[in-house]
């Protein structure tokens, strides 16, 4: 592939930056993306009628794709890799998109072997298991037991980042004496780097 500029001007401008509104949004989100949301959010200034041809041209392109006929679009591997490709020279990708990426090319190596057994181990693990168990569900008939754990696991993280936020927080009200709001905390873990 080209340069990240040759790689906009092959596909447009505006056809670039839907394409990375939807991929944005599908990550944030998780559901597939309509054209509303991303003329509503997105800023690009066109109507959704407009967004709505483009995410049609980009799902001709190879770009989107889309689980049903009156379902919004989601980025296909090609989607994804060109939103990536195109992220400028020293631009990290946020956390939640990268651990989104890496979920979703897991889940569909996953697919190739369901039973292989990085895949039970990974679809058991609170991150993954939101991506893997459902595939491993459609394809194979895991046990009751693989589900029983992934869901306790993913019940217990939960609780301990619901304690580990009350631990913070509490902390927060006895240093300060007063309710602690998000910027002191933001100061706080800028402080503690």
């Amino acid at each position: 592939m080209g340069t990240m500029v040759e790689q906009r001007r092959e596909l447009g401008l505006r056809k670039a930056a839907v394409l990375n509104a939807v991929v944005e949004e599908y990550v944030r989100s998780g559901e597939p993306v309509g054209s509303e949301t991303i003329a509503d959010s997105s800023g690009l200034g066109v109507s959704s009628a407009t967004i709505r041809n483009e995410m049609a041209a980009l799902e001709e392109l190879g770009f989107l794709t889309h689980p049903h006929t009156s379902a919004g679009r989601i980025p296909t591997d090609t989607g994804y890799r060109h939103y990536v490709d195109t992220q400028p020279h020293g631009a990290r990708l946020r956390d939640a998109h990268r651990r989104a990426i890496a979920g979703y090319f897991a889940a569909f190596s996953g697919l190739n072997d369901p039973d292989a057994q990085w895949v039970v181990v990974l679809s058991v693990i609170p991150f993954f298991s939101p991506y893997l168990m459902p595939a491993r569900m459609l394809l194979t008939s895991p046990s009751a037991g693989e589900i029983l754990l992934a869901l306790v696991l993913l019940a217990a993280t939960l609780a301990l980042a619901l304690w580990i936020a009350s631990r913070i927080y509490s902390a927060g009200v006895l240093l300060y004496g007063q309710r602690v709001g998000l910027r002191s905390v933001w100061r706080a873990t800028r402080v503690a780097r």
